[in-house]
């Protein structure tokens, strides 16, 4: 049974890893379309209503924006939330 519990923790920390890419590849469609509108973390923070902090920790990859802050975002940067998410590219 040793070999089922390894294989069970490879899945777990592979699927670690993928959530971690996401999240990192999220916070860099966001700072990417935020330069190519041109604004500032303080400009965007400003525009969608979340904290400078906050928008700081999703671009690093620290932190995921919840539901309500991917949708503020995405409005405050013209883009779909899909794009945010890494469902569609511009």
């Amino acid at each position: 049974m040793g070999g089922l519990n390894g294989s069970r923790e490879k899945r777990v920390t592979d699927n670690n890893e993928r959530i971690r890419a996401s999240i990192n590849g999220l916070g860099q469609r966001i700072k990417s379309a935020r330069l190519a509108i041109g604004y500032t973390q303080i400009q965007l923070a400003h525009v969608a209503c979340i904290s400078l902090s906050s928008l700081e920790n999703f671009e690093y990859g620290h932190n995921r924006p919840s539901f309500e802050s991917i949708l503020a975002l995405s409005d405050a940067l013209n883009v779909s939330p899909n794009y945010l998410l890494g469902y569609e590219v511009i």
